[in-house]
């Protein structure tokens, strides 16, 4: 895992400097795969591209916000660098309710929405007794489902997973009746394999 010369974005509320560090190289070594495509990946960290400002706690997309440089001997600017911390399924729940979401083009809906799945599944990964969506979570994936496009494999296993996971077996074997390239066949299989024993719960890909 190598990370690149810091990065610093100029928060849009507070002007304080955001400090970024890019990912330049990272592996899968020890990685594990689950079935709702959220990936536990200890040499390949997750870069966000939404988050809080850790000054003034504000939600900002880290894409979009202005690049600033800073110069080595400016000491009060350096004095006021800041980091940033992810969104909990919360913060994601309470975007998704805005009106701004709605203005989002569809790939930033569907990343919201497959980030508060992934959060909301945490304490689901790999338990054998059933816990319940709550009333938030299954709108969520009901909505994702609507969201996501057949047309792309990546996003026909996703919306596969999301009707076993909600209990909709046939719909999800139905999708995964498709014709999916090699690469997708462990995750196409292992889904399939626990819709038809009409299991809902999160399993295990691959990885240990």
């Amino acid at each position: 895992m190598k990370y690149g010369q810091p990065i610093y974005k100029k928060c849009c509320f507070c002007d304080s400097p955001i400090e970024v560090l890019p990912l330049l190289e990272g592996r899968h070594t020890g990685s594990i795969l689950w079935s709702d495509g959220f990936m536990n990946s200890p040499m390949m960290p997750k870069q966000e591209i939404i988050a809080k400002c850790d000054h003034c706690k504000e939600v900002v997309w880290l894409i979009d916000l202005e690049n600033m440089v800073i110069e080595a001997d400016n000491q009060a600017v350096k004095n006021k660098i800041t980091r940033y911390t992810a969104l909990n399924e919360q913060e994601l729940f309470a975007i998704i309710e805005t009106e701004h979401y709605k203005q989002l083009p569809p790939e930033l809906q569907v990343y919201l929405r497959v980030e508060a799945w992934h959060i909301g599944n945490k304490e689901r990964r790999g338990k054998t007794e059933t816990q319940a969506f709550s009333k938030l979570e299954r709108e969520n994936m009901i909505a994702l489902v609507a969201l996501l496009d057949l047309g792309d494999p990546q996003s026909r296993v996703m919306k596969a997973e999301l009707q076993r996971e909600l209990g909709e077996f046939n719909s999800c074997i139905e999708i995964l009746d498709y014709l999916f390239d090699p690469q997708f066949e462990p995750i196409v299989a292992k889904i399939k394999e626990q819709a038809e024993l009409k299991n809902i719960n999160i399993i295990k890909v691959f990885g240990k």
